[in-house]
C-alpha cells in the first residue's frame, strides 16, 4: 500500500503541475485528503475527495485503483481474493498511469507464479 500511495502522489503531482499551467486549481490541497482510507478520512477532507470523485481527473483514477487494491485485505477466501487481484491488475496494467502501472508490476512480481 505504501508504493500505491506513492504512485497516487506522482499522479497528483504531474497532474497538479499541468492543471496549474491551466489556471485549474482543483487539486490543490488534496494531498492530505488522497492518503486516507476512505472510511478514516477526516470531515474536514470528505468535501475535497468528494469533488475528486466526481471528476475525471487521472488523480480520481489512481485512488480509485488504491482503494480497490486495498479490498483485497477484506476478502473472505483466498478465492475472492484472487479473482480480485485479477480485476485490480487487469484494470491497473491498463489505466494509462506510469505510476501505478509500476506498481502492478511490482506487485505481481512479489507473487507465486500461476
Amino acid at each position: 500500500m505504501q508504493a500505491m500511495n506513492s504512485a497516487v502522489d506522482q499522479v497528483r503531482r504531474a497532474e497538479n503541475k499541468a492543471l496549474l499551467q491551466a489556471d485549474d486549481r482543483r487539486l490543490v490541497g488534496s494531498m492530505h485528503a488522497l492518503r486516507y482510507a476512505e472510511e478514516n478520512l477526516p470531515e474536514y477532507h470528505q468535501d475535497k475527495l468528494d469533488e475528486l470523485k466526481s471528476s475525471k481527473l487521472k488523480t480520481a483514477r489512481a485512488w480509485a485503483l488504491k482503494e480497490m487494491l486495498r479490498e483485497l485485505w477484506t476478502q473472505s477466501d483466498v478465492n475472492e481474493a484472487l479473482a480480485l487481484w485479477k480485476r485490480w491488475h487487469c484494470w491497473a496494467t491498463r489505466c494509462q498511469l506510469g505510476p501505478v502501472k509500476k506498481v502492478a508490476k511490482m506487485v505481481k512480481s512479489h507473487l507465486p507464479a500461476g
